[in-house]
């Protein structure tokens, strides 16, 4: 996997992990989710959220085999994959129960993820720069 394409896989992780941010805020705060309570605009969009989150840990794997194969971000990258794979754990515990300290380690963890690809992206981009000059 070249720079360019690590680097694409990064970004698509960030906006992927933004959007699910916004859609578990709306959740939370819009719709204010009930496990027992069951509506099309609740179902939708938890719904979304569970999908989102599956290409999350499916893009993170990607990332992780990639950063270990090419010795090139294996912390950062394991940490945002380990925070994603917490997020999506409590997600689950919250989606059941309605746990709201389920929701606030979800929202922790997706943060977590979010400012370590994001350091990957950026280091990923130095090291580009660096290699073309």
């Amino acid at each position: 996997m070249t720079y360019l394409s690590q680097h694409r896989g990064l970004l698509a992780l960030m906006g992927a992990l933004m959007l699910n941010a916004v859609l578990g805020i709306a959740l939370s705060t819009l719709i204010n989710f009930d496990p027992s309570k069951h509506s099309a605009t609740q179902d939708l969009l938890l719904g979304l959220h569970i999908l989102i989150a599956v290409g999350i840990i499916i893009g993170g794997i990607v990332q992780l085999v990639t950063s270990i194969r090419t010795h090139i971000l294996r912390l950062p990258i394991t940490v945002g994959f380990l925070s994603s794979l917490v997020a999506f754990a409590t997600g689950g515990i919250s989606a059941d129960s309605g746990n709201s300290v389920a929701v606030f380690v979800m929202a922790v963890c997706f943060i977590i993820a979010l400012a370590a690809y994001g350091y990957s992206q950026t280091q990923l981009s130095n090291r580009r720069a660096a290699n073309k000059g």
